[in-house]
């Protein structure tokens, strides 16, 4: 199997798996670092670095059990609780006006495209310009979980809408840009039992040629960065994508039925849709 696993290395990746199991919630790398050295398995907070490498090679190559959702990619979000309603009627209209439940567009689209971003910072802006679609920010180099995350929810989609897959991806076009939906895509197609395309829609020299406020590195001339895009370009460059490859009518209709249905809840309820 190729793993070459020192029997300490085994020995941590054993211990840890075995402390994961035992939790009644999923845990991150930091969390589980944290109960290596209380064990004795580490020495320092400096050995996090070794031992993230050491779970990376775990999941990918999943030795003794890792699995690549094993770990879970953890935010420091906040977890507000008791933040709720006054009244029945109160928590009945937020329930029905702020679900994410809606009907889907999905079934009479010629395809299932998703659009995949760079950085973390593009996400407000491509969830401005586009509508209907979901947008995955990479953040960077992709976390090993939410690349099993995407082939899993690839996987749902052609199970559920029946339909060819399409990834638009949006980035900087340097080279480090280049590298990042190379690696990600390595791991997602390995991942993903579904054959889906991608499309890398921007940022690409041959566009920027139009924008030539534009400066680039003179070292190096075709490097671009998509924040180098003035708003309404990026925008532009977003909405011509995506009308491209949408049937934008259906997406409008799906919302228009969504409305009507909460509407429709709310008055059975005897609550005004209009009442604030």
């Amino acid at each position: 199997m190729g793993r070459s696993i020192d029997p300490k290395n085994e020995k941590i990746l054993k211990v840890a798996l075995d402390t994961i199991n035992s939790l009644p919630y999923r845990a991150s790398l930091r969390f589980i670092f944290y109960r290596l050295i209380e064990r004795g398995l580490y020495g320092k907070k400096g050995d996090y670095i070794s031992f993230k490498s050491l779970t990376i090679r775990a999941r990918k190559k999943e030795l003794y059990g890792w699995e690549p959702d094993t770990l879970v990619d953890d935010t420091r979000s906040v977890v507000y609780r008791g933040w709720g309603y006054k009244t029945d009627r109160d928590l009945i209209k937020a329930v029905v006006e702020h679900s994410g439940e809606c009907i889907s567009h999905w079934f009479d689209q010629e395809q299932y495209p998703e659009i995949w971003v760079e950085h973390r910072g593009m996400q407000r802006q491509f969830e401005y310009y586009t509508k209907g679609i979901t947008i995955r920010p990479f953040g960077g180099d992709y976390s090993i979980e939410k690349k099993y995350l995407a082939a899993k929810d690839l996987e749902d989609a052609t199970r559920y809408f029946a339909k060819p897959i399409k990834i638009l991806y949006f980035g900087d076009c340097d080279e480090h840009g280049l590298q990042i939906p190379d690696s990600a895509l390595k791991d997602i197609r390995k991942w993903c039992s579904v054959d889906f395309e991608f499309d890398w829609k921007g940022i690409v020299p041959e566009q920027v040629k139009a924008f030539d406020y534009i400066k680039h590195n003179p070292d190096k001339p075709d490097e671009y960065q998509w924040e180098a895009l003035e708003d309404e370009d990026a925008g532009s460059l977003i909405t011509s994508v995506i009308e491209n490859e949408l049937d934008m009518d259906l997406i409008f209709e799906a919302e228009k039925r969504t409305e009507e249905i909460k509407e429709f809840i709310l008055r059975r309820c005897d609550i005004d849709p209009e009442d604030k």
